[in-house]
């Protein structure tokens, strides 16, 4: 607070004009009172999960700091965070009037410039033409969608899925596949961190789910070049 007044004070007034807190902890109750004392708009970002156990290792006082938010959060009419999933955890917990996903950045000149790293026509032979689905496999995933509507497609032995991602709901897309008679045209992976090589290497991609990260895959994808079949995703931004 000191720190506050000695640099972004000058001739009686405030400079900044927006005051944002990096952290819902010690960040969050500096940020609430500079706004409070120079009538500023306030936005509280959080960008992790202060109740993962990964959360409360990685720090002594973290501990206790976890409760921290019961206190702050309410304070902000703004808040960001940096998942859809802290997103979710927010909303459940406290009721904020402006509450969104951070955009993230990605450097898509780089993934225009790229070099293949991984070519599926050389990893799965005989397929020569691949769909590409990327995402989280949890029982929200709209995967099942993809499977049903590529399902005639797939009966091509030549034509192959590959499903980059893993979650608890993976078993129920194996046996769906099955059910169909297509388990042997789908390759389910755990994505991998560059995915980019997939999306330059694949033919399609497949990208029926609307949720904030799936934003972030089709934004590469387009980068790539990778021709996109995707649900409309305008309603989350009404």
């Amino acid at each position: 607070l000191d720190l506050a007044r000695e640099q972004l004070a000058f001739a009686s007034g405030f400079r900044p004009d927006l005051i944002v807190a990096r952290d819902p902890f010690e960040s969050a109750i500096v940020a609430s009172a500079l706004g409070r004392k120079y009538n500023r708009p306030t936005q509280l970002h959080i960008l992790e999960d202060y109740n993962n156990p990964a959360f409360i290792k990685k720090n002594r006082h973290n501990r206790w700091r976890r409760f921290i938010p019961r206190f702050t959060v309410p304070k902000f009419n703004s808040v960001r965070t940096a998942t859809d999933g802290l997103q979710a955890v927010i909303k459940k917990k406290f009721s904020v009037e402006d509450l969104a996903v951070l955009p993230r950045y990605q450097d898509y000149q780089k993934v225009i410039g790229s070099k293949v790293a991984v070519d599926l026509s050389t990893k799965y032979k005989p397929f020569i033409f691949f769909m590409l689905y990327v995402g989280k496999l949890g029982h929200e995933s709209m995967l099942y969608r993809a499977i049903d509507a590529a399902r005639f497609a797939l009966r091509n032995p030549r034509v192959g899925l590959v499903v980059l991602g893993d979650g608890k709901a993976r078993p129920e897309f194996e046996r769906r596949a099955k059910i169909l008679g297509i388990e042997k045209q789908i390759i389910f992976e755990k994505r991998a961190p560059d995915y980019i090589s997939y999306l330059k290497s694949a033919h399609i991609l497949l990208a029926p789910d609307t949720a904030g990260e799936s934003d972030e895959v089709v934004y590469a994808a387009a980068a790539a070049g990778l021709p996109i079949i995707m649900a409309d995703s305008t309603h989350r931004h009404d």
